[in-house]
């Protein structure tokens, strides 16, 4: 049932996609959508996640936590160095940037530049919930 309900909404931002790039560009605003994480091991759910982040908008930027800031909320650094994660977020064709070395924790200051300095419209996040010290790491 979820499967059925997602591909009604993926075909739904499809569609209003293309009826905007159809009335012409200077109706069409560009939209920068944010996304940020780990990324250690890359797989389909990190695909995925891009595939949706994406189509919120008409430019998905990705941040890939640095290794010390993962190190530091979860314990254990990742797997794969910063260079590697990087690597393989930017090969994936729903990604249009890739930030290195962002924090594995927001806080309001780094939330506000983005949205205020770097063109961010949207930040978006997967259903894996992000809890560090019982906060989740989005709360500022």
């Amino acid at each position: 049932m979820a499967s059925l309900v997602q591909d009604a909404l993926d075909y739904a931002a499809e569609q209003t996609q293309q009826a905007l790039a159809a009335l012409g560009s200077s109706t069409t605003k560009e939209t920068t959508v944010w996304m940020d994480g780990a990324f250690d091991v890359m797989h389909f759910g990190h695909a995925n996640a891009f595939r949706q982040g994406r189509t919120l908008g008409t430019r998905l930027v990705v941040g890939v936590n640095s290794s010390s800031t993962i190190e530091q909320a979860k314990g254990a650094p990742p797997l794969l160095t910063d260079e590697e994660r990087c690597a393989a977020v930017k090969a994936c064709k729903f990604v249009d940037d890739v930030v290195p070395h962002v924090p594995y924790v927001m806080n309001e200051a780094y939330v506000r530049d983005l949205l205020e300095n770097k063109g961010i419209d949207y930040i978006v996040h997967g259903d894996d919930p992000c809890i560090v010290d019982g906060k989740d790491v989005y709360q500022a």
